[in-house]
């Protein structure tokens, strides 16, 4: 059964000395990244329990958003498991990322009733 474990992978440092914050689904067959897409200094990280120490301004809002991608992939890993499916770390990356890629057809018309709603179309 996967496991999930929220990291900082110190190996991608940018510029200003902040790493991405990910969550890792580890399983027996391996590991998968899912990016979360914030960036803390390592020292603002607390290793020990995978959150962000209180001293970074927006420590809750990102604890916040860990604890919830860290509960989706526990509910995803529940969901498979009561299927009798064994859930691996791809499978469940790949349900959680999915992102629908939708109609290009019906994103444009959309784009374009937004357009004429605002009567910014030249006709």
């Amino acid at each position: 059964m996967p496991t999930v474990t929220p990291i900082l992978r110190r190996q991608k440092q940018d510029r200003r000395g902040r790493c991405p914050v990910w969550i890792r689904l580890s399983d027996r067959h391996g590991d998968r990244y899912i990016s979360l897409g914030v960036k803390v200094q390592p020292s603002q990280w607390n290793g020990l329990k995978g959150r962000v120490r209180k001293g970074h301004p927006n420590s809750d809002r990102i604890n916040l958003l860990l604890q919830r991608a860290e509960a989706e992939a526990e509910e995803e890993i529940l969901r498979l498991r009561l299927e009798d499916k064994t859930p691996t770390a791809s499978q469940i990356k790949q349900n959680l990322t999915r992102t629908g890629a939708g109609d290009f057809l019906e994103f444009a018309r959309t784009h374009l009733e937004d357009l004429r709603a605002r009567e910014n179309i030249a006709r």
